[in-house]
Order: C-alpha cells, then sequence, then structure tokens
C-alpha cells in the first residue's frame, strides 16, 4: 500500500486543527460540559493530573479524536480502539485494537488491517525536529535539550554512541518530551506543539506494574516474586535521573521546580517501556526494509500499532515495517480472526514476572512461566566470614566467574522454567534452561572438583584462565562436555540440587507467609504472579525431593 507522501509536521498540525465540525463539536460539548459539571461522577471532568488540574474529555471522545487525527494524517485501519475484556480475570485489560464489523470475512492471510506512516512514530529524531521549530510553541522543548547537553552533571546522560553526541538517549529524549507534554498539556492546546496531543490525551493514565505499589503492605508482596530487587534497583535509577534532570525540566514548568514531580516521570518511563518498538529488531529479522529508514533510531512509539494487546497463544496479528510507515498485519493463525475479533500481537515468550514488571499484567496459564534468581556462587557465600588474603581470594574468584558467565555470552542469572529443555538430559531438562545449567555448573565448582585460576600474565597484568585438569576451558560447551563427563558428576549435580533447594525453599517460605486477603484492581495480577511462582516453585521443590533421595 502506497500512501501520499507526508507533510512536514506544522501543515499537518494544520490539517489536525481542521478536523470534521462535527468531531470539533463533540469536543467543544465534552469541555464545557466538563467544566460546568465536573466532579458528579460524570465522564467528562477535570481532575488533578501529575500535579496540575487538566480539563479531560470523556474516553469514547478522546478515542473518536483519535481516530479523526489518525485519518487526517493519512493513516488508515479497519480497526477501531474499544475496551479489551478479560472475562476469566473479571476485569478489563485497558483499550485494545479490534477488527471492525464492516470488514469481510473471511479475513485473508498477510492483509493489511492498518497504516501508520513515518511521521506519526515518536522517536529521538522526531522530537529533535520539533526543537528546531522556531515557533515559541516549542521553545521550552528546545531550551530543556539544550540545557541538558550543556550540563556537565548531565554528561552521563548523552548517547556517546550517535553521531551528535550532545544529544540524550532515545529513551530519555522520549521521557522529556512526554514531561513536556504532559506538564502543558493545557496550555499547548491550538498551538503547533499539540500534534500528538490527541494519542498523548489517551494514553493510560494509571499503571498497575510494581513501582507503582502504593503502600509497604503490596509492596511486601513483592518477596518471593524475585522482583524486590529489580524494582527497588529500577526506583532508584528514575530517582536519580530525575533529580539530575529536574532542574531542566522545571523549564516545562515556568521554572518552578516544585512543579515538577517524580510521578511525571515514573509515568513516562512506563509508557516508553510499555509501547516501544524496536524498529532495528524488524529490520534484521523479518521486514526487507532499508536501515536508512529507521533515520537513526531503533525505538520508537507508534499511535495505534501499539494499543494491540498480548496473547502468549496465537497471535492474530503482527507489525511489519515498510518504507512508508508501520502496518498491522493478520498472521497465518486467522481462522479465529473475523470482524468485531480484538487484533492480538505476542510480545515475545515472557514470563509473569517480565510482564508484570514492564507491563503490569499477569496471565494465569502462562505457557513461559519461569523463576529467575541471581547465579549463587558458592565463594560469595563464603565472603562473609573470610578475611584478608583469604577474603582477597575469595573476590578475584566471584569476579572472575561473573566474567566467565559474561563471555560465554550468558548473564548470571538462573531461570527455572515450566517447560522442558530438549537439549539437556531430562532430569536437568525439566528444570533448567541450558544457559542456566551452566551457570550454575560455573557457581557451584570448586576447588573439590578441580576447578582453579591460573595467571598467564603477571601480578602488575593478570591474564586468568579457567583451567579444569590440564584443559583450558574457552567456552560454555567445552566446559558442560567436561563437566558431563567428570568422575565428579554425581557430586557436582547433588551440589547444584542442594543450592537450588535452598533458594527454592526460601522464595517458598516468602510467597506462602504473605497471603493477599483483600484483591483489588492495584493487586490483582501481583496476586497472579505470586500465585504462578508458587506453583512452579512447588512442582521444583518436590522434584527435588526425589532427586536428592537418590544420592
Amino acid at each position: 500500500m502506497r500512501l501520499p507522501k507526508q507533510q512536514e509536521l506544522k501543515q499537518a498540525q494544520q490539517i489536525t486543527n481542521s478536523l470534521p465540525k462535527a468531531t470539533r463539536r463533540k469536543a467543544t460539548e465534552a469541555s464545557r460540559e466538563a467544566r460546568s459539571i465536573c466532579g458528579g461522577g460524570c465522564a467528562c471532568q477535570t481532575t488533578e493530573w501529575f500535579g496540575h488540574n487538566t480539563t479531560f474529555s470523556s474516553k469514547s471522545v478522546l478515542q473518536d479524536l483519535f481516530q479523526d487525527w489518525l485519518r487526517v494524517n493519512n493513516a488508515s485501519f479497519s480497526a477501531v480502539l474499544q475496551d479489551s475484556p478479560d472475562p476469566p480475570l473479571g476485569i478489563n485489560r485497558g483499550v485494545g485494537v479490534f477488527l471492525q464489523n464492516s470488514v469481510p470475512a473471511p479475513v485473508a492471510d498477510d492483509s493489511t488491517l492498518a497504516f501508520v506512516p513515518w511521521e506519526l512514530a515518536i522517536s529521538r529524531s522526531s522530537v529533535y525536529k520539533l526543537a528546531l521549530d522556531a515557533d515559541k510553541a516549542f521553545s521550552a522543548l528546545r531550551k530543556c535539550l539544550l540545557s541538558i547537553a550543556r550540563d556537565p552533571n548531565c554528561f552521563d546522560l548523552l548517547d556517546n554512541s550517535s553521531d551528535d553526541e550532545s544529544r540524550l538517549t532515545e529513551r530519555l529524549t522520549v521521557l522529556v518530551f512526554l514531561t513536556w507534554q504532559i506538564l502543558n498539556i493545557d496550555s499547548l492546546r491550538n498551538t503547533p506543539a499539540a500534534f500528538w496531543q490527541p494519542y498523548i490525551e489517551i494514553l493510560p493514565r494509571k499503571f498497575y506494574t510494581p513501582l507503582f505499589l502504593q503502600n509497604e503492605a503490596e509492596k511486601i508482596l513483592l518477596k518471593g516474586t524475585g522482583l524486590v530487587g529489580p524494582v527497588t534497583a529500577k526506583l532508584k535509577k528514575l530517582r536519580a535521573e530525575f533529580e539530575t534532570l529536574k532542574p531542566h525540566l522545571s523549564l516545562f514548568a515556568n521554572e518552578v521546580i516544585e512543579n515538577v514531580h517524580f510521578d511525571t516521570w515514573l509515568w513516562a518511563d512506563a509508557i516508553f517501556w510499555s509501547r516501544a518498538l524496536s524498529f532495528a529488531s524488524a529490520v534484521d529479522h523479518t521486514d526487507p526494509v532499508d536501515k536508512d529508514n529507521l533515520r537513526g533510531d531503533d525505538l520508537h512509539l507508534v499511535p495505534l500499532v501499539d494499543f494491540c494487546n498480548h496473547t502468549d497463544g496465537e497471535p492474530t496479528a503482527r507489525w511489519h515495517l515498510t518504507h512508508e510507515g508501520i502496518e498491522i498485519r493478520s498472521t497465518s493463525q486467522t481462522s479465529t480472526l473475523k470482524p468485531g475479533s480484538e487484533l492480538l500481537f505476542s510480545y515475545g515468550p515472557k514470563s509473569n514476572s517480565e510482564l508484570y514488571f514492564i507491563h503490569g499484567f499477569c496471565l494465569p496459564d502462562n505457557k513461559h512461566e519461569n523463576v529467575a534468581f541471581p547465579a549463587p556462587i558458592l565463594e560469595e557465600s563464603l565472603l562473609q566470614n573470610a578475611e584478608g588474603i583469604q577474603a582477597s581470594k575469595l573476590e578475584t574468584i566471584v569476579d572472575f566467574k561473573r566474567m566467565l558467565i559474561l563471555s560465554f555470552g550468558m548473564k548470571p542469572i538462573v531461570e527455572i522454567t515450566n517447560h522442558s529443555d530438549p537439549h539437556l538430559p531430562e532430569n536437568i531438562g525439566s528444570i533448567f534452561t541450558l544457559d542456566s545449567f551452566i551457570v550454575m555448573i560455573i557457581a557451584v565448582l570448586g576447588e573439590e572438583e578441580g576447578f582453579e585460576l591460573e595467571n598467564f600474565g603477571n601480578e602488575d597484568d593478570p591474564d586468568l584462565a579457567f583451567v579444569w585438569g590440564d584443559e583450558v576451558i574457552t567456552d560454555a560447551l567445552a566446559l558442560l562436555k567436561h563437566t558431563m563427563e567428570s568422575p565428579r558428576y554425581d557430586a557436582i549435580l547433588h551440589k547444584i540440587w542442594l543450592n537450588l533447594q535452598k533458594i527454592i525453599r526460601e522464595r517458598l517460605d516468602d510467597l506462602r507467609t504473605d497471603e493477599i486477603l483483600n484483591v483489588t484492581s492495584d493487586t490483582l495480577h501481583l496476586n497472579i504472579l505470586r500465585k504462578s511462582c508458587l506453583e512452579l516453585l512447588s512442582r521444583v521443590d518436590n522434584n527435588l525431593i526425589e532427586k536428592l533421595q537418590s544420592f
């Protein structure tokens, strides 16, 4: 499908301002109604959003405005936005994309169901292009980006891999843009800077990820899920970013720094990670689009496309890059895709922990469920009672083991899965992935198994290597082969099972102790996560009891 060449952003804004009279009338009436009768439970009202009062139209009006905005800017679609029900959970999954009832059945395989031109996607390049616009509506954005680039305290936030090293990273640029839009959502109306406002206003205002848990009673319920550490680290990173950028972001709030709130930054980050599409991955693996079309950017927010919800079953649609823009296409599983059906993507084989951390939802019967924990490196547990030379030696081994794992292209993380890995014997593959088993081997190997470090360099310039017997181990498969052929293979397995059992039982204690008594919309998916973790860990614990009895 080839559509007319896109206009420049400013011209597109003029088109947006000339929406059909009926649509403009609906928005005006909704706004007038909000100002006159808000507060009595009406759908349209003035609400406090990120520290300031903002007037919003009803959801249905916002959806109409958004879809009209798409049309006048040369998007085309055979789909509509509407609430996505989830009857088994008794909740609403938010807004989804549904095939219009007027679409004739059957839907052919690989049909183009929607098209969004490149110019409507939000990326670092599009944000910096806006900042260069001479119109005064963009002056605050321009000043903020320049101010950040000149601040020595912000140098670590700049993208050193970019051709222009004065630019922020892709993520931070989009977060600054979203913050600018939110803090000025009323004052930017009817200016060229409001081009993306129909999209901004329809984005979710509330998230259910663990980063948004409000009280300590809810946060305690993360224990046992493996998310306490990641959530703590993420919040710490976000707060540090925000405090560094806060003086610059205050340019969006008339330089009143108290009017810039962390909640805005937290919301912008959640929007980005839950919706951004990686165009580079599509270029590398599926879509025959010139890399020049990426225009230097990988991560993009794509209006309409990013409203498609996830399924861990067979997806009914996928996104696809073309030279003109981004399409939603039907997949080969179109026997279930009928007029009125929801268009569902696959976000990939994600566990409930990952889905909850990034998107704020979990699947009750997630076939990709796993539980992850840091590699239990043997020497790390011995460090707490070591001193002097012995402590220094143990630290060296711990650091080396971590580097060895990374050099094998793996993370120092162990995952317990809900499915078997065909690359391993059944008694091992029913618990671990291949990578996780190799990580566990490295974690538990000690001198009694023949593990030693040898320095092929000197004291000032060490060149450490992992030596097992007479062989220098340089790759993961060599390590696996050496392990399984070792006369101490059973002893190594025994150590792995004992370490794993200790970790699992600590997790199970946490999961069994803190039960959710009153399930709310804020904790519903956390409860699903806890239940799925409990079931998986209980199964593996029973499996380990049998394994250890055989020794």
